[in-house]
């Protein structure tokens, strides 16, 4: 029987790209980074431009300035 995988990453990271569709010159969204040789990756890395700035978004009351 063949396993059927599902790219989650891809659609994790579409999901939050919708989240914050008008935050998009505040934030930086980016999608999967290796971290070593090894196959290791983060799927998303959200980054506020400004420390300053409160994004009005339920999810990101939890936000720093580098969220992984």
């Amino acid at each position: 029987m063949d396993e059927i995988t599902n790219d989650w990453h891809s659609d994790f990271y579409a999901a939050i790209r919708e989240i914050f569709k008008n935050e998009k010159d505040k934030i930086d969204i980016i999608q999967e980074q290796f971290l070593s040789k090894e196959p290791l990756r983060i799927d998303v890395i959200v980054v506020k431009k400004n420390d300053d700035y409160g994004i009005d978004k339920q999810i990101a009351r939890i936000f720093k300035k580098y969220n992984i």
